[in-house]
């Protein structure tokens, strides 16, 4: 279920990113790692211990298929697609994305964040 969930969710903002930076175009190029099956997790003592699930994809989008656009663009804008539920890393440089807004970049102080559906 957490994998169908995110693969959905994932396509969806896939979708909808490119049709915003890639002129309406779906990009059909890239790799998708995915990193292991989901696991059960508990969030962090601080969010109040609920059970939650982990789950992680590695995408590299191809983006030579979509303009001009830079990765950290095509990354903050596919987070402002997902689920409340969802964050994305970029690569190097390493940034974190949720809801369109970067909340961590490379040179930062180390965080942990736990996101609940």
């Amino acid at each position: 279920m957490a994998r169908a969930r995110t693969l959905v969710a994932l396509g969806e903002a896939k979708r909808r990113t490119e049709a915003a930076l890639c002129s309406g175009e779906w990009v059909f190029s890239g790799e998708v790692d995915e990193a292991g099956m989901p696991a059960m997790a508990t969030a962090p003592d601080s969010l109040g211990r609920y059970a939650a699930w982990h789950y992680r994809i590695a995408w590299n989008p191809g983006l030579p298929d979509c303009g001009n656009v830079r990765p950290q663009e095509y990354y903050q804008t596919l987070s402002a697609h997902l689920p409340e539920w969802m964050l994305v890393q970029s690569g190097t440089p390493v940034a974190v994305y949720h809801q369109g807004e970067a909340i961590f970049r490379q040179g930062d102080a180390p965080m942990m964040v736990a996101l609940q559906d």
